[in-house]
């Protein structure tokens, strides 16, 4: 099954999956619902059995940001709002990180940002996000419920690492080579390299080759 959009008033609160959103943020389910009457959606991959398996929320700022320590100034950020992936031996998170690049991309964000608590089973995904360039700046206090990090990618930094600095590639003093795609498959499998005349968001558009940061040609 491929990832799919879902207005949250399509979702079911109830479901397990969101047993542990609910213990960690106790108004989680007050927001959920004040996102499901707004008409909001998300990016959502379900079982064979329709229950939730990953959930991906992203929303657009502006304004700056006082609740976390430091404070930040107003820029154009892209907040990964709500994510939970159940880890697996798959590539799913792959896609979902590639789905939040995207998105930063198509709206020409300065920075993207997400909180998670510092928790045993969510290292795993702090690690990813640290290897595509997040990193640790600042800190949100929930007092009962401890300290979340900030974690924050600076899309207009370039420090030099392949994996850090994705999606961005620095072409200067680098050899060039040519491979040859055929058109009816070059925009599925390289999304970043779209024509002009395409619409950069047909990237939220799920299709596995496309959401795949890794490639292997034969």
């Amino acid at each position: 099954m491929d990832l799919e959009i879902r207005a949250f008033s399509e979702l079911n609160l109830e479901d397990s999956f969101f047993d542990s959103l609910k213990d960690s943020y106790p108004e989680f389910s007050t927001w959920f619902n004040k996102k499901a009457e707004k008409g909001e959606s998300a990016y959502v991959f379900f079982d064979e059995k329709g229950h939730i398996l990953d959930f991906l929320y992203l929303k657009l700022e502006d304004e700056a940001i006082n609740d976390v320590i430091p404070p930040f100034p107003a820029k154009k950020r892209l907040k990964v709002g709500t994510f939970k992936i159940l880890p697996r031996h798959s590539r799913r998170g792959e896609r979902f990180m590639k789905k939040i690049m995207d998105r930063a991309i198509a709206e020409d964000v300065d920075e993207i940002y997400v909180t998670i608590y510092p928790k045993d089973e969510l290292l795993y995904l702090i690690k990813s996000f640290e290897n595509y360039g997040f990193k640790h700046v600042a800190d949100k206090d929930h007092k009962e419920q401890g300290k979340e990090y900030v974690l924050v990618k600076n899309m207009r930094e370039y420090v030099g690492d392949i994996l850090k600095d994705y999606p961005f590639v620095n072409k200067q003093n680098v050899d060039k080579r040519l491979l040859a795609i055929k058109p009816n498959y070059h925009t599925a499998l390289f999304p970043d390299s779209i024509l002009k005349t395409e619409d950069p968001y047909d990237l939220v558009k799920d299709i596995s080759p496309t959401n795949s940061i890794y490639k292997i040609y034969i």
